[in-house]
């Protein structure tokens, strides 16, 4: 699976070793209903916790394929993703708040950098290499080329299914395509056709709550 958003929060707390197992299975099962049905699949949830004042990582791990189904283009959808991640902290933010958690508890929320942003900024620096490739000598055009190329194929290491990955690979250029197919694709596997994620009907996707807050800063 790709990694479809990755937060951080900092709490003022201290949750007792006895209370952190009961404490990591709430925050699973919060965010993976949030996360579902914000990117309108099954996910997978990773909570870490870290003592002090309490540091928390989260991870959801989906397919960028479905997340971006009802989104138009690939470029207009890998930027949704990133906005979704967005309104997802921010939502979780709010049901802890009404969960019990003090505003004056949260000390820092902030969205990491997961798949998708990290192929919008990768789409971004290509497009910046073919607007200024004129201006590069032949050397230098190469060298960067070969940079892109790497971070390309690093790429594809974040995503298990191979669809996450043809679908990267239809909206790249030929000239960005890593000269060999990835390897670890061997050991990855298809989505199953009976279990296959699906599409939220426009209807119902309306219907998300999500929809309605607003996007806030994520630094």
């Amino acid at each position: 699976m790709s990694r479809l958003a990755a937060l951080y929060l900092k709490l003022d707390l201290e949750i007792p070793i006895y209370e952190q197992e009961p404490s990591r299975t709430y925050l699973q099962g919060l965010v993976r209903r949030l996360s579902s049905e914000i990117y309108r699949q099954d996910v997978e949830v990773e909570v870490h916790f870290r003592q002090g004042s309490l540091e928390v990582w989260i991870m959801v791990a989906g397919s960028i394929y479905v997340a971006i189904g009802n989104y138009g283009s690939f470029r207009s959808g890998v930027k949704q993703i990133v906005e979704d991640t967005k309104a997802l902290k921010n939502i979780l933010v709010s049901s802890l708040r009404k969960d019990g958690v003090a505003e004056a508890v949260i000390l820092k929320q902030r969205q990491l950098a997961a798949t998708p942003e990290r192929v919008r900024r990768l789409l971004m620096r290509i497009d910046r290499f073919e607007r200024k490739l004129p201006e590069f000598a032949e050397e230098e055009a190469k060298a960067r080329l070969r940079r892109i190329l790497k971070a390309v194929q690093e790429l594809t290491y974040e995503m298990e299914f191979p669809e996450d990955i043809n679908l990267l690979m239809a909206n790249l250029d030929e000239r960005f395509h890593p000269l060999h197919k990835p390897a670890h694709l061997r050991h990855q596997k298809s989505f199953d056709l009976e279990k296959r994620p699906t599409f939220l009907d426009p209807e119902i996707s309306k219907s998300s709550h999500y929809s309605q807050l607003p996007s806030p800063d994520d630094r």
